[in-house]
Order: structure tokens, then sequence, then C-alpha cells
């Protein structure tokens, strides 16, 4: 038995079907991969405003124990009272020591999985106290 090779090939019943099952894969894998890199990117950036919020909750320990010892008058050797936890409007909390042989204030703050510490050397040198009216 002879096979004409020539009419093999040219018969084309069946390529479409081949054509579009193979667009429809491609389609599709392309869809799962942007899925997957639409939510790695989603918890990218929640985590990166998580640093962020412990970032500025440290942050704002400082500031908070500058100027509450600068309206209190209080000195160096007052400062430790500033330590411990104070929680912000946004939930996020910060938390104070106080090294008094280095003069060193830390302020620690955590976000979510993000931890952000802060230290504040010479700590002292930023008291002002307030003026007396």
């Amino acid at each position: 038995m002879k096979v004409n090779i020539k009419a093999f090939f040219s018969d084309e019943r069946g390529v479409t079907l081949a054509a579009v099952l193979f667009v429809l894969v491609a389609v599709g894998s392309v869809g799962v991969a942007l899925s997957a890199l639409t939510q790695n990117m989603h918890e990218t950036s929640a985590s990166a405003v998580n640093v962020q919020k412990a970032y500025f909750a440290s942050k704002s320990g400082f500031e908070w124990a500058i100027q509450k010892a600068s309206l209190m008058g209080w000195t160096q050797a007052d400062i430790e009272m500033l330590q411990g936890s104070q929680t912000l409007p946004n939930g996020v909390s910060f938390t104070l020591s106080y090294n008094r042989v280095s003069d060193t204030m830390t302020s620690s703050s955590t976000a979510g999985e993000a931890t952000r510490i802060l230290d504040f050397p010479n700590f002292s040198t930023f008291i002002t106290p307030a003026p007396v009216p």
C-alpha cells in the first residue's frame, strides 16, 4: 500500500481546532501568571505600608518624648519617667527606653510583621524647658 504524502499533508482538517486550543492554553497561562503577579504585588505593597507605619510610629515616640519632657521642664535625671508604651490614634504603639549612661533614647514600634527600632543619641540635649510665664 502506497501512501500519498502530498495528499496527506494537504489535508488541513483539524488544524483550526489545534490552533484554537494552542491559543486558549497560551492566553490561560498568561492569565494565571498575571493573577499570581498581582497577588504578590499586593502582599509586597501591604508589607511596605507596615514598614512605614512602624518607622513613623517610632519617630513619633521621639517627638512625643521631647515635647512632654520640654513641657514638664524635665532634666536628664527626669527623662527615665518617659519610658513605657504609648498607643497612637491609628492603633500602632511605640515603646520608649532610655539609657542614662549613653544618653540614648530608643523607640521601637511594630505594625503587622514589620518592626522598627530607632536610637536617638544625646537625647537630653534636645530637651529645652518651656518658658515660665
